[in-house]
């Protein structure tokens, strides 16, 4: 699960938070800092503090990785808060995060695309682009070999199969923009998910909604 919500007391801000077992992980660029939370005992679990605009994180081959914006890069870190691998470098504007079937992928708000960067745990030399030519992609999502993605700018959930077909699934209000250079810009992160019968589930950010769309398959 990835959505856009704020949060505040003990648990802290977030505008980006992702599943990770029986807990969350909750990333805010506003904080500057990435948090496991365990909402049964109300408690931070682990936290990673003074990181640059971090924006989505994910749970990747036992690590936290992170969707590190004003550092251009996506990167992972070990229980003790230590890097323990870079996945990505050099991104204009790394954004969402996906873990599916031992691959990580990113997508880069800027540069228009879905990038695969690891695979088995392990960094891909030379990042692979599974798809191209996308308006601002943010959430996204997996079906089998198929992803749907927020392309924010426009407002589009759209599905990319396997072999390059593109369906437009639904159309919603674009996100906002960000109101200045200092912030990434995907300044309210428009995230998506899906359920066990594969129906899409995404945040109207400017009309303070919540939409479902029926499974495409």
């Amino acid at each position: 699960v990835q959505r856009n919500v704020l949060g505040t007391g003990k648990m802290g801000g977030a505008l980006n938070i992702s599943a990770d077992g029986q807990d969350l992980i909750l990333t805010s660029w506003v904080d500057n800092d990435v948090r496991v939370w365990n909402q049964e005992g109300q408690i931070v679990k682990w936290r990673k503090a003074g990181l640059m605009a971090p924006v989505s994180a994910v749970r990747y081959a036992g690590s936290v990785v992170v969707a590190e914006h004003g550092a251009q890069r996506v990167v992972g870190f070990d229980e003790s808060g230590e890097i323990d691998a870079v996945y990505a470098k050099d991104l204009p504007a790394p954004t969402g995060l996906l873990a599916r079937d031992g691959a990580l992928y990113v997508t880069d708000r800027v540069l228009g695309q879905i990038l695969k960067i690891a695979e088995n745990g392990v960094p891909i030399e030379k990042p692979e682009v599974v798809a191209k030519d996308l308006v601002s992609p943010e959430g996204f999502v997996s079906f089998g070999d198929s992803f749907a993605v927020v392309e924010a700018d426009v407002g589009n959930v759209t599905l990319l199969t396997q072999d390059g077909e593109r369906k437009l699934l639904a159309r919603v209000p674009p996100g906002s923009q960000a109101a200045s250079d200092l912030q990434p810009p995907s300044q309210v992160f428009n995230g998506i998910t899906v359920d066990e019968q594969g129906n899409l589930y995404l945040p109207g950010e400017v009309n303070r909604v919540l939409y479902k769309i029926t499974s495409p398959f």
